[in-house]
């Protein structure tokens, strides 16, 4: 396995293309992660491959997985959370989203996947739960108030980035376009964080607030740069006014 990963699918080594789907490596970046055939990995882990559509685009064949894995029952999902591939593992995601978990106890499932070492978990653990946020974003929030405390800087990004207004690859939130303001008890506390990962977050979420609401982004930038003497929320404040036309 080269240590590097490809910046194109030509330069994907067969090989290295073998051992991701057979379970056996890591996707290194999005190429790799983009190249796995899920239908052979679904065959390496045991698990039915028939019902997956190829001709699907990668977030819902990801959906397909999760689906396919929750239908293989509670020990396949719980053996997928810790496997190898963070393909599989996020999958797993999904395959939780499936239970029949309240809001709540859908997030708290999912905290060892938003802490994951890969990023691309991470990712998949967010959007995976995104659709629940969607329906209930007060609640969720809610939920969040306490992991925006959090010593680790996964989870607190986590908290940030799952809340965004618009988001990437996935739904708007409709009440938080409009309202920003009560996402206020996730933004808060992470006004001067020292982590670059959450810094980014925060910042992405206001920008995306300032789509509807750039006076609300004015406001809490300029009250935040007046109440935090550190360079961290002046670099969240800067990333967070780009958008914005002087």
């Amino acid at each position: 396995m080269r240590e590097k990963g490809p910046r194109n699918r030509a330069q994907l080594h067969i090989d290295d293309l073998a051992l991701l789907n057979a379970g056996e490596m890591q996707t290194r970046n999005l190429m790799d992660g983009l190249a796995v055939d899920f239908s052979l990995l679904l065959q390496a882990i045991g698990l039915e491959s028939s019902k997956l559509n190829m001709e699907m685009g990668f977030v819902n064949r990801l959906e397909q997985c999760g689906k396919i894995l929750f239908d293989a029952g509670d020990k396949a999902v719980d053996e997928a959370a810790k496997h190898k591939s963070d393909t599989v593992r996020g999958w797993a995601s999904y395959a939780i989203m499936h239970r029949p978990y309240s809001l709540e106890q859908a997030i708290n499932e999912l905290e060892s996947l938003a802490d994951d070492p890969h990023f691309g978990v991470r990712e998949w653990a967010w959007i995976a739960l995104r659709p629940r946020i969607v329906e209930e974003p007060e609640k969720a929030i809610k939920c969040f108030e306490v992991w925006v405390h959090d010593p680790r800087e996964n989870i607190r990004r986590f908290a940030s980035e799952a809340t965004r207004p618009r988001g990437v690859c996935c739904k708007h939130i409709a009440i938080l376009n409009e309202k920003p303001e009560i996402g206020l008890p996730i933004l808060e506390p992470l006004a001067a964080d020292p982590a670059k990962y959450v810094q980014l977050s925060v910042a992405n979420w206001l920008n995306d607030a300032s789509k509807k609401n750039p006076h609300f982004v004015h406001e809490t930038t300029e009250r935040w740069s007046q109440k935090h003497d550190s360079p961290h929320t002046g670099k969240i404040v800067k990333r967070a006014l780009r958008s914005i036309k002087t």
